[in-house]
């Protein structure tokens, strides 16, 4: 792919990929919190949060290596220099990119995918407390995704501004 080529896509990919994430947290969050009380509320953000899971597999399965599209797959190199980077700089390493963020949001996909799966197959008791606990554990990686990366942002900040992080506003 050429460069302006890449750009173009980047141009539309990015924005589309934004609202694709803020439509399926959306749809994650009141399929959560309607799961005690209203069914209908919550098979529909269910029904909706598989089908937006559908797209994100087809979208990606489609997307050229690189595209913002394609699931964003650590390579060994990266996780070679994240290690050796964590061990010079420490906590500060988590405040770029880092490896750790696509896997936990590939990892919140493959535990999405299962809640999902085993909603809309519920057949039984058991069933449903399956579906119940993998909802649960998946609440825990949301919790871990969105703490990494609220993290690294404020990471990258007080890296920015050192002067915020000492509380009297001066660097030693």
């Amino acid at each position: 792919m050429t460069k302006a080529a890449d750009r173009r896509l980047r141009a539309w990919a990015v924005p589309v990929l934004e609202v694709w994430h803020g439509v399926f947290a959306g749809a994650y969050l009141v399929a959560f919190w309607t799961a005690e009380g209203n069914v209908g509320m919550h098979r529909t953000a269910g029904y909706l949060t598989l089908g937006l899971l559908v797209v994100r597999f087809l979208a990606a399965t489609a997307a050229p290596a690189g595209s913002p599209l394609a699931l964003p797959w650590a390579t060994m190199r990266q996780w070679v220099g994240f290690v050796r980077s964590l061990s010079g700089r420490g906590a500060r390493a988590l405040g770029g990119r880092h490896p750790l963020i696509p896997l936990s949001g590939l990892l919140l996909l493959a535990a999405v995918t299962l809640v999902v799966f085993t909603g809309a197959l519920m057949h039984g008791r058991g069933a449903r407390e399956l579906h119940e606990s993998l909802g649960n554990i998946s609440l825990g990686i949301v919790t871990v995704h969105v703490g990494l990366i609220v993290g690294a942002r404020a990471i990258r900040r007080l890296a920015a501004h050192p002067a915020a992080a000492s509380p009297s506003g001066r660097t030693s």
